[in-house]
């Protein structure tokens, strides 16, 4: 059984009594109901005015007002030219962390898995030698 309580978030009955929402969910849960989320997509053939279905395209025939679709052209996204996703999904990329390494100085194994059977220790050593001696 669910129960909402104000100002509480929400409580679960169980079988062992009541038991509060984990953290992360009440964090991931939203304040007002979200709909948009099962309309159909945009059609792309529309944007491009390309589209021959007409009124029988399972698609939404209208134009992107916000975001970052609304600015992009189809032909730069194609090329991979001023494409605000793609910007969008480097520079996610770019704040990720790097791999660091130990401050136990005295560990000093590296493990390299997935490298192909006609790898040779050579070709090992020239690729890791700009971060030191092996």
């Amino acid at each position: 059984m669910l129960q909402m309580q104000a100002g509480a978030g929400i409580d679960y009955e169980s079988s062992y009594g009541k038991v509060r929402a984990n953290d992360t969910i009440l964090k991931l849960q939203r304040t007002e109901p979200y709909y948009k989320r099962n309309r159909a997509h945009i059609c792309g053939f529309y944007i491009r005015g390309a589209c021959t279905r007409g009124d029988e395209c399972p698609y939404r025939h209208e134009m992107p007002i916000t975001g970052e679709l609304s600015k992009q052209n189809i032909e730069d996204r194609y090329y991979g030219v001023n494409d605000p996703v793609a910007l969008k999904l480097l520079n996610k990329a770019g704040d990720m962390s790097s791999l660091e390494p130990p401050d136990d100085k005295s560990i000093k194994t590296l493990y390299v898995g997935g490298v192909n059977a006609s790898i040779t220790d050579q070709d090992l050593r020239d690729h890791f030698y700009a971060y030191g001696e092996i």
